[in-house]
């Protein structure tokens, strides 16, 4: 069962976040104040999310040198593809709502036929 990691600086500068799967990173972390998803949320969608999409949580408050230059000053969620930030959540203050996270990811996931469309009936974005 896929877990949140915490993420370091270090994993922004390696490998980690520069793989093709989807990895959503939670820039918030342990003391900082609603503006982000519960850990709870985030954990559940990991799970959902198991093989297709990474979720990691990365501590403002302890990087704080670093933050201007990933472009997350503030609490935010953001989604990188192929090491490349495509989308961003922000909370405003607020706690960022599971569906928007869901409808985050699943917008970047590539789509496949499924069983209901074998025939050929369905159309499938590209």
């Amino acid at each position: 069962m896929a877990s949140v990691e915490e993420l370091s600086i270090a994993a922004f500068d390696g490998d980690k976040l520069t793989s093709p799967a989807l990895s959503v990173v939670d820039f918030a972390g342990a003391g900082t104040p609603s503006g982000t998803a519960p850990l709870w949320v985030l954990e559940e969608l990991a799970a959902e999310f198991d093989g297709r999409c990474r979720f990691y949580r990365f501590d403002l408050r302890a990087n704080v040198d670093v933050t201007a230059r990933l472009g997350a000053a503030e609490p935010c969620l953001v989604l990188y593809q192929g090491g490349v930030a495509v989308e961003r959540l922000h909370g405003g203050g607020l706690t960022i709502a599971r569906d928007a996270i869901l409808a985050m990811v699943t917008r970047r996931l590539p789509h496949t036929p499924d069983d209901d469309c074998a025939d050929g009936s369905c159309v499938v974005p590209t």
